[in-house]
């Protein structure tokens, strides 16, 4: 049987792109800098939103070089953009391409996977005959066939010779989450070595009417923790987390610095019979603390949380309440950087996990920047507009939620180096994590 310590997952390399940043390092420069992305219409015209019975035309913010059409069936496009983060994670974590190739290698892929866009459909909703395929012949690029989940898949079980077929998983905003909790579970329980999880956020038509349909579309105004926040900036972006079994690893001679040390999933009701997205904290709460004992940790053994933190007031309210139960209030430093990075959606897990691990490493915690007046009724002790802040403990937790009811929640650690204390240049208990 394998020890406790040769079965943690470690986290590897990082791969990640978005107008934000082009990668992993320009990701934490960016956030150190403060920047932040800007949203452009949706629709090139006003009228087009209208027709939809829209209240506006939404704002999003897409990949800097980007098809302007059917970018959704592109498979060569998505491929392209998939092959460059997961080239970005393999590099940093000292792999070659073929290392994806044995028998003991998962790979995950997050998020909603190829599929149709409802714009292109939507003019050919009552009637295909023989002229529209002439003179449109696009059209034939709708069949189911365009859209087959396997497409995908296939190509990049091709690509990277993979045993096992890539395993696609969509959970909503948790699907990145969820990824990374199977990938520690599979290293956990001695099925796998290393593990890939990638994917991608490209929002479709459908996907804006969704949103708009939650009220929870913004082209301005929006932040996390601010009573005042209209909802989201929609983001696509692409992002891989290369992550393996510490023993693994040392077998090749690398010592990681961060490990997925526990991890933790759960189902609530969520939006089931709702017209809304509802989260419940004690569903967050009981997620959060299922991860903390898993990780056989004390909720003071916290530096600080990452929550899923997104700018609709009901779910950053239900996580306030949750953060307060466990921590007290103003007991743990609280950071969310989704109005800054844009609401990457299904990849949001995955970029916060990259940030995470950086503070870690560094140990010291970005702020955040706040443009909004943050929620007065908050207890929250929310890092933003400041100066970085010492990290002296050696874990943080990460916690996603999903549209429709899913929650996880994550326990990463600092490995093989001692905590800062006050006579080793800390900063005092009042401003160190």
């Amino acid at each position: 049987m394998r020890s406790l310590q040769s079965s943690r997952a470690v986290l590897s390399g990082y791969g990640f792109s978005s107008a934000f940043a082009a990668t992993p390092s320009a990701l934490i420069r960016a956030v150190e800098q403060g920047k932040g992305v800007k949203g452009q219409p949706y629709f090139a015209r006003n009228e087009e939103a209208l027709s939809l019975k829209l209240n506006n035309n939404p704002h999003y913010v897409p990949l800097p070089v980007q098809p302007k059409k059917h970018r959704t069936w592109d498979v060569d496009f998505v491929q392209g953009q998939l092959d460059g983060v997961i080239s970005q994670a393999l590099s940093a974590a000292g792999l070659a391409d073929n290392a994806l190739g044995g028998g003991r290698v998962r790979v995950y892929i997050s998020g909603s996977g190829m599929r149709g866009n409802l714009i292109d459909f939507l003019g050919y909703l009552q009637s295909i005959n023989p002229q529209d395929l002439l003179f449109t012949p696009s059209i034939k690029c709708l069949s189911s066939d365009s859209y087959a989940q396997d497409r995908l898949t296939d190509r990049l079980a091709r690509r990277y010779q993979l045993r096992w077929p890539p395993v696609q998983l969509y959970s909503a905003s948790c699907s990145a989450m969820s990824a990374l909790h199977l990938a520690q579970e599979a290293i956990a329980q001695n099925i796998a070595d290393v593990v890939l999880v990638v994917g991608w956020v490209d929002f479709t038509l459908q996907d804006i009417l969704v949103l708009e349909g939650q009220k929870m579309l913004s082209s301005d105004s929006n932040q996390p923790f601010s009573a005042v926040s209209a909802g989201v900036l929609p983001a696509n972006g692409v992002a891989a987390i290369v992550l393996e079994s510490e023993e693994h690893a040392r077998r090749r001679g690398v010592e990681s610095e961060v490990s997925l040390s526990a991890s933790a999933s759960y189902q609530s009701s969520g939006a089931r019979g709702s017209n809304s997205f509802s989260a419940d904290f004690r569903s967050i709460a009981t997620t959060l603390e299922a991860a903390l004992a898993k990780a056989e940790l004390e909720p003071s053994d916290i530096a600080c949380v990452f929550p899923h933190g997104n700018g609709i007031y009901a779910s950053d309210k239900a996580e306030s309440m949750a953060i307060e139960k466990i921590w007290g209030a103003k007991g743990v430093p609280v950071v969310s950087y989704k109005s800054q990075l844009g609401y990457l959606s299904t990849l949001s897990g995955l970029v916060d996990i990259i940030i995470a691990a950086d503070a870690l490493k560094q140990q010291r915690l970005l702020s955040f920047v706040s443009k909004l007046p943050i929620d007065a009724s908050s207890s929250l002790n929310l890092h933003t507009n400041a100066t970085p802040l010492l990290i002296r403990r050696e874990h943080v937790v990460k916690s996603s939620l999903g549209l429709e009811g899913s929650v996880v929640a994550c326990v990463l650690s600092r490995i093989g180096k001692r905590s800062f204390s006050t006579a080793e240049g800390g900063r005092g208990e009042d401003a160190a994590a």
